[in-house]
């Protein structure tokens, strides 16, 4: 009877609903799939890519990877080196190894899912790295021994293992590996970050500079050996002949290129024009590193400094301030800027963080005397999380007013340091009713007014209930004070949309106000 009530547009519009909705079920159904058979398939001798033994096999592999980038050119340029034959023997034998292992690691795939099926890590595999690392890990001298019967062909072969040293490229995977361990957690967690940066830094430069030396002083004694032999005047030893091609080899890349060892050959002089442009190249990717290095170590101060001269810009434009409120603003400023000396402040953190962060976080972040106010008992976490972008850390200078009776209220303020006193008014009661008034005349004594104000001590919220509009009373600092501000306006904002949350903080206040 529904279906006779319903016309023909609207039965067609069903159709095509119930259509759209069945393709979409059949398009969830093959996700769920995938992502099932990636997580669950699941064959036998994987092993986790994130396992300390494959860690530690990396880690191998990285130091055999940075002999090799050492090793491969010396040989091309200065000879084989006989102690040096057991050591590659044990490389290729290692990289070999290598390649049956990466057919049997898991992996992370675009979707961040860990594959551990063996035919989908063979097929990526071979996608991948693996044409790459057979053709750098093959021992081709050995192999092509019996079947080129010139030697000096297959020692040219021996070329193809530079291919090795493109495998420092997957340094960044295990790199990725070990930031997911928790030996890498802990050591952030105890090492500075401007100290762990500097480190870094360091390492990465003093690396690259010692391997294009290297690199350097090997190549130009393969195009041009005769430069290194007129340079020393006789037929040197290889260790004596590997030092003068150094010296050239720093001279060049540092950009200081005295001239005294010059190349004899045209081979020799192509190379050296090359090199002054990759040590010139060099020479700029330190200068910028090193800046970036000493600027992150004074971005605090240096931002601390932007500000004073946007202050001093702001002074200069009002000459007619008196110099004693010029320097009140500036200490005032100074002040200021040390209690919040860093350039990442907690509300820029807090809005990277997720829900759940921002609940946890903001226990840690709020001091105690935030989190204990009575005006804040019982609120969940997420609640204080929205306080802490909207919270102003600020200061007051010894006999300063912070607020006036009969000032606009404009803002309620926490105590974390110094002390402060009350001298004009009283802070904020409720009003008492008939009752409690026939009560109060009963009592003979009452408790003294408060005149002291100290660290975890609040005054001005019946200003952000909206209880008051104006202060009705006076404080001043009675020494250095450190406070927290919260302005009406953005309290109000931040919880126009939770009226229960409001009512339970009024309530609470009125509740830390009555006499026990």
């Amino acid at each position: 009877m529904i279906e006779a009530s319903l016309s023909a547009q609207d039965l067609q519009e069903r159709d095509e609903l119930v259509n759209f909705a069945q393709r979409m079920l059949e398009a969830t159904k093959k996700n769920v799939n995938f992502f099932s058979s990636a997580r669950r398939k699941r064959t036998c001798c994987i092993l986790p890519h994130t396992s300390s033994v494959r860690v530690a096999w990396d880690l191998l592999s990285m130091l055999l990877l940075f002999y090799a980038a050492v090793s491969l050119p010396l040989s091309l340029g200065f000879g084989e080196l006989s102690y040096l034959y057991l050591i590659d023997q044990v490389c290729d034998v290692f990289f070999l190894v290598d390649i049956g292992l990466n057919f049997r690691t898991t992996y992370m795939n675009t979707w961040d899912v860990c594959v551990v099926d063996g035919s989908q890590i063979a097929c990526n595999y071979l996608k991948t790295w693996f044409l790459l690392d057979l053709v750098s890990s093959v021992p081709w001298d050995l192999a092509s021994a019996g079947l080129l019967p010139n030697m000096q062909a297959a020692r040219l072969l021996k070329i193809a293992k530079i291919a090795k040293v493109m495998k420092l490229l997957r340094i960044r995977r295990l790199f990725i590996a070990i930031a997911d361990t928790d030996f890498w957690e802990w050591l952030e967690d105890r090492v500075p970050r401007h100290l762990h940066q500097a480190l870094a830094k360091s390492a990465r430069l003093f690396f690259v500079f010692t391997l294009l030396c290297h690199w350097l002083t090997c190549f130009l004694s393969t195009f041009d050996s005769d430069a290194i032999d007129l340079y020393l005047e006789s037929e040197a030893e290889q260790p004596r002949r590997y030092l003068t091609a150094l010296y050239w080899a720093v001279t060049t890349t540092t950009t200081v290129g005295f001239g005294d060892l010059t190349p004899k050959s045209d081979a020799g002089r192509v190379f050296t024009m090359f090199a002054m442009i990759i040590g010139s190249a060099f020479y700029g990717y330190a200068v910028g590193v090193i800046t970036s290095f000493v600027f992150n170590l004074e971005v605090d101060v240096q931002a601390q400094h932007d500000l004073r001269e946007k202050l001093e810009l702001w002074l200069s434009r009002h000459n007619s301030m008196p110099v004693v409120l010029r320097k009140r603003i500036r200490r005032h400023h100074k002040r200021n800027s040390r209690c919040a000396n860093t350039v990442v402040t907690n509300a820029t953190m807090m809005h990277e963080l997720s829900h759940e962060l921002r609940c946890e976080v903001a226990f840690y972040v709020l001091p105690e005397h935030v989190r204990f106010n009575p005006m804040f008992n019982n609120l969940h976490s997420s609640a204080l999380a929205t306080l802490v972008d909207v919270l102003k850390k600020i200061t007051a200078n010894r006999k300063e007013t912070i607020v006036g009776a009969g000032d606009p209220g404009v803002a309620m303020y926490i105590m974390l340091e110094g002390v402060a006193k009350i001298t004009n008014g009283a802070l904020w009661a409720p009003e008492e009713d008939d009752s409690k008034q026939k009560l109060s005349q009963r009592k003979t004594t009452s408790p003294p007014a408060r005149s002291k104000l100290k660290a975890g001590d609040s005054f001005g919220e019946e200003i952000i209930f909206g209880l008051e509009e104006f202060y009705k009373y006076t404080i001043v600092a009675d020494s250095d004070v450190v406070m927290y501000e919260l302005l009406e306006d953005e309290f109000k904002q931040r919880f126009k949309n939770l009226p229960d949350l409001l009512r339970l903080m009024v309530s609470n206040y009125r509740n830390s106000k009555c006499p026990s």
